[in-house]
């Protein structure tokens, strides 16, 4: 097993597209350090040792519930967990595999990264019989996911087609989402490396579930849909900035950031919308919350001479996404 100390780390690197195709035949420690750098990711022991471990670090995913709640940085290999979900599972399961302690270029979020997947992760298993949640110390968030988990599970056998189908239209359109965020921060000048990192795999099976689903509406059970929905909040709206849902931690300083969230919406205008003869400025104002309409109008007008389909949106190669 491998533990690293958390350390803060100051480093200005140029980040790439997100859209970086890796060999699965040969994922070194070279290519270790590009996938992170691609993701905007700060391994907290960045030694050659380290990264030639973690590139050879496989074990974790002989357990098929680790693998199933695993999450693939980006288009890597890398398969990370969030610190709370990570210490829900070694609780629940009785395995615990070591990690290698990572954080975003921004220091907001923190990784454990367990080693490398290659090839298609299986869709569940997400609960087994023996496991039980009472009594367990789990944060309240990874409850509510793990309680999605469960739940989807006893019901998988019913649909596991249609919900593969739809955890992989959600994984693709995250993956172009993502490009489209970070390329637009960077144009404004917005931090947004380390957009949607909290949608983890069960947080993008559910939302699969909710807004990807290509099975019959009728398929889906409402209680297993409210429960997708708390998921969703409880493992991504409540943890990042962007999101009026935001819950501030205590110990954390961060604010709701409108800036973030106006190029959150922007760019879901980009991706979704037919092109609007504006640049790409005419985002329908019903995504823009009531009280911060007056300072999106300000942020629009400031940059609205900028083409955003030239700099952003016709820059991403949607098709590396759409085949891979």
């Amino acid at each position: 097993m491998h533990y690293f100390a958390h350390a803060h780390i100051d480093v200005c690197v140029a980040i790439s597209s997100v859209d970086t195709e890796y060999p699965l035949e040969l994922f070194s420690m070279d290519l270790i350090s590009v996938a992170l750098a691609d993701s905007a990711v700060i391994l907290e022991n960045d030694s050659s040792q380290a990264k030639e471990n973690l590139s050879r670090d496989t074990v974790w995913a002989s357990h098929p519930i680790w693998l199933a709640y695993a999450t693939r940085l980006d288009q890597s290999p890398i398969m990370f967990y969030l610190p709370e979900l990570y210490d829900a599972l070694v609780q629940i399961t009785g395995e615990e595999f070591g990690y290698y302690g990572a954080h975003t270029y921004s220091g907001d979020i923190t990784l454990y990264i367990v080693g490398v997947y290659e090839g298609k992760q299986p869709l569940g298993p997400f609960w087994h019989e023996d496991m039980c949640l009472a009594g367990k110390d789990v944060s309240n968030c990874t409850a509510r996911l793990l309680k999605f988990g469960k739940a989807l599970q006893e019901e998988l056998h019913f649909y596991k087609e249609e919900c593969e189908n739809s955890c992989r239209d959600s994984e693709k359109y995250l993956s172009i989402h993502r490009a489209c965020v970070r390329g637009a921060g960077r144009v404004l000048s917005v931090d947004m490396e380390d957009h949607d990192i909290t949608k983890t795999r069960i947080v993008q099976v559910a939302l699969g579930f909710m807004w990807h689903w290509t099975g019959e509406q009728s398929m889906r059970k409402e209680s297993l849909m409210l429960l997708a929905k708390d998921a969703i909040k409880a493992g991504h709206l409540e943890l990042e900035t962007h999101h009026p849902e935001f819950k501030k931690k205590p110990d954390c300083g961060n604010e709701f950031d409108c800036e973030k969230m106006f190029v959150d919406r922007l760019s879901v205008h980009l991706q979704k919308d037919p092109s609007d003869g504006e640049n790409g400025w005419l985002v329908d104002p019903i995504f823009i919350p009531e009280p911060n309409r007056a300072q999106w109008e300000l942020f629009r007008n400031r940059n609205k001479h900028l083409n955003m389909y030239e700099l952003v949106w016709n820059t991403i190669s949607v098709e590396s996404f759409l085949t891979s």
